[in-house]
């Protein structure tokens, strides 16, 4: 999916938030994408990890956090799935409130990679996010496929898990919002919010079980919702699927609401 919302981002925010003074990122290798689902150039599944980031507009400090996760992103292009998660603002959702109280985000800005809250931090640094995505990048995983239809105010999104060995496996989808122009303290009007979570799919941000599967065997969920998408284009949506194996998130992926995202592997050396 192309995240052409960074772009645009990156420079809105060029002109308010300070650039930071870390060190240019060594570059890590784009994936190798197969529509057919079957074997490809590559053999290991490529690793996106989940950034939860925990904002709010009347917060005047939040938007160095989304600097330097549009800064990570544009690093590690496709290696970062991002949801923002609002609180007491005009973005929030009170059945949402529940995520805060679990990960204990006490002051904002804050985040969260991989639904871990051992990794929570408040560095609003890009390298800090960077360290971790690179960490990441050679341990195991399994891989996961995300179709999303929408038609009629209706949103189907269908995610597909491929076991990379035998373990217990579930899979949350979450709807998000990008380009939400507000009124953000420190910064004026026509601030561009991103990933603004609206909504779980399915029963909650627990998931739904896909129960244990062997090595590559492949299972699929389908979530279902009523969606009205109002004034808003269609192209201001995504969903965020993500697959937890023995209860850790161990990839993610998003779609746009009528859009595909394929397994994708590494590239060998």
């Amino acid at each position: 999916m192309k995240k052409w919302y960074y772009i645009l981002a990156a420079l809105l925010l060029g002109a308010c938030v300070g650039q930071k003074e870390d060190p240019e990122p060594e570059p890590v290798p784009d994936p190798v994408v197969d529509p057919e689902g079957g074997a490809a150039e590559g053999t290991i599944p490529f690793h996106r990890v989940l950034a939860l980031e925990f904002t709010a507009t009347w917060c005047q400090y939040c938007p160095n956090m989304t600097e330097a996760l549009v800064e990570a992103s544009a690093a590690r292009p496709g290696r970062i799935v991002d949801i923002a998660v609002h609180q007491y603002d005009e973005l929030s959702n009170p059945d949402l409130y529940g995520i805060v109280d679990y990960f204990k985000a006490g002051s904002f800005p804050q985040m969260v990679l991989d639904w871990d809250a051992g990794t929570m931090f408040n560095e609003q640094r890009a390298q800090r996010i960077l360290d971790y995505v690179d960490a990441t990048v050679d341990k195991p995983t399994c891989n996961i496929a995300l179709e999303c239809s929408y038609a009629d105010q209706t949103l189907n999104a269908k995610v597909t898990v491929k076991a990379d060995e035998a373990a217990a496996y579930s899979v949350t989808a979450l709807l998000v919002q990008d380009l939400i122009l507000v009124e953000q303290a420190g910064y004026g009007s026509d601030y561009p919010c991103m990933g603004v979570l609206r909504q779980a799919l399915g029963s909650g941000t627990d998931g739904e079980s896909l129960g244990n599967l062997q090595k590559d065997e492949e299972k699929s969920y389908t979530f279902q919702t009523a969606l009205d998408t109002g004034e808003n284009p269609e192209s201001d949506f995504r969903v965020v699927a993500f697959v937890r194996k023995d209860g850790r998130v161990v990839n993610a992926i998003e779609a746009g609401l009528n859009e595909k995202s394929d397994y994708a592997y590494e590239k060998d050396n």
